[in-house]
């Protein structure tokens, strides 16, 4: 169940943080969508990963050569 002073408090730990996030889930089913969803992709890419490397010669890192 949603509280706004729940949300609040969070954004309130957010603001204090010295090093806070780019994004910030809020709630236990975003959270849990949010993590389902990423480990869907990251699947899906590490399947297609000889492919999506396929697509172009390998370029040394900066400063190697």
């Amino acid at each position: 169940d949603s509280e706004p002073a729940l949300a609040a408090e969070a954004l309130l730990t957010l603001v204090d943080a010295e090093e806070p996030p780019l994004r910030l889930l809020l709630g236990n089913m975003v959270y849990d969508l949010a993590f389902d969803l990423a480990h869907t992709k990251l699947a899906t890419w590490s399947a297609w990963e000889q492919t999506s490397r396929a697509a172009e010669r390998a370029v040394p890192a900066p400063g190697s050569a």
